[in-house]
């Protein structure tokens, strides 16, 4: 990444914001019970980011509901359908714990903190925004003092013309 230019990076959640669920839970079961929600990748291209970052709360693994081996290639995988779709770079995060006072666990700002620290250490200038579907994502943005779109509202903001 350049310095000395303003780069715009997008804290997104995943489950609900970037994939859905084919068998019709509120989460995908597996690799193969979810699909890419292309309206919100339409609207991260529009949006024109430098940097996606996908952060995700995923206590399912701590509980043991979740394969940690499992999530963590499901999240490169969305990850690099959302670099290629978009044109952008993406980095992907999640917190395995179920945990509300864990640092890293949304609404908590551990993850953004993470990415901001790196962007300051390396003296990159950036623009944050965040975009989600639930509760905990509007208010880890608050927290953190960036602007936030519902998923909803962010598709229709940067909808094709």
């Amino acid at each position: 990444m350049e310095t000395g230019k303003k780069l715009k990076v997008l804290f997104s959640d995943l489950d609900g914001t970037l994939i859905k669920p084919i068998i019709g839970k509120d989460f995908p079961v597996g690799c193969y019970d979810m699909q890419p929600m292309f309206d919100t990748l339409e609207a991260i291209k529009n949006c024109k980011p430098n940097v996606v970052v996908i952060i995700s709360n995923q206590g399912g693994i701590e509980e043991g509901y979740v394969n940690a081996y499992f999530f963590k290639n499901k999240i490169k995988w969305v990850g690099s359908i959302v670099a290629e779709y978009c044109k952008c770079e993406c980095l992907v995060d999640y917190c395995p714990s179920s945990n509300p006072n864990n640092v890293m666990r949304k609404p908590n700002i551990g993850m953004i903190d993470k990415y901001r620290a790196y962007a300051e250490s390396n003296h990159l200038d950036c623009e944050y925004l965040m975009i989600g579907d639930r509760s905990e994502d509007k208010q880890c943005a608050e927290n953190a003092g960036i602007s936030y779109y519902d998923v909803k509202d962010f598709i229709e903001e940067f909808k094709s013309e």
